[in-house]
């Protein structure tokens, strides 16, 4: 499988641009000449960048509840995707078509599943607090996984077609919040606010559908697929 060369740009670009604005020197607070109080010193913030892989799940049997030869192929694909990025997370819904997208890479990288019902915006928070600096892939549905990408980037949601199986949505948040430090008689304010930038990228994954086996169609249900 070839792994677009867009996605290690990207994720280059966005740490460029993260680091650019998330890293400043020192701040020093002034004093007065001849003073004996010591140069107060506000360290920089510490700042921590996580990677989130989104996807639908890869295609299925018709209407049952299981991959396609297609499906098992895409799954395969993104098994070396999915191991080149050094995936550490995983989540997915309780479903078999989902579980099955990411069963190979989750024993090839020794990790347990975890599953999701929900994609709230709690949710969403509390993924992010307990994910901080890693790799997470997060597999959902037609109806949900365009809606996750878009929460993580804070973006609108993105939409997914009824038979659209290889969309990689590539989200990079960053989170710095100072430590606690001594009030600053000169800034006082300096590394208390809270900074958070996302990238967000669409990309396409695994080999087109065209190159895949043949498979029947698989019409967007109203509940999501």
């Amino acid at each position: 499988m070839k792994i677009p060369n867009s996605i290690g740009w990207t994720t280059f670009a966005c740490s460029l641009f993260l680091m650019a604005i998330g890293e400043a020197p020192p701040v020093q607070a002034q004093t007065a000449p001849n003073s004996p109080a010591p140069v107060a010193t506000v360290e920089p913030t510490r700042s921590t960048q996580t990677t989130w892989l989104v996807l639908r799940h890869a295609e299925r049997e018709g209407d049952a509840d299981r991959l396609s030869l297609a499906g098992l192929e895409r799954a395969a694909d993104l098994k070396q995707l999915g191991e080149v990025l050094n995936v550490a997370v995983i989540y997915s819904t309780d479903t078999e078509r989902t579980r099955g997208t990411v069963e190979l890479l989750a024993q090839a990288r020794g990790i347990e599943v975890q599953k999701y019902a929900e994609t709230s915006t709690a949710w969403i928070d509390e993924i992010k607090s307990q994910n901080q600096g890693k790799v997470v892939l997060i597999v959902g549905h037609s109806n949900t996984a365009g809606v996750i990408a878009g929460q993580l980037a804070e973006t609108p949601p993105f939409q997914i077609a009824h038979d659209e199986h290889d969309s990689l949505f590539v989200v990079t948040t960053e989170s710095a919040a100072a430590a606690s430090q001594p009030a600053d008689p000169v800034a006082p304010n300096v590394g208390s606010a809270r900074k958070v930038t996302n990238c967000v990228v669409r990309l396409k994954y695994g080999r087109s559908a065209a190159k895949l086996p043949a498979t029947k169609s698989d019409p967007l249900a109203p509940t999501g697929r």
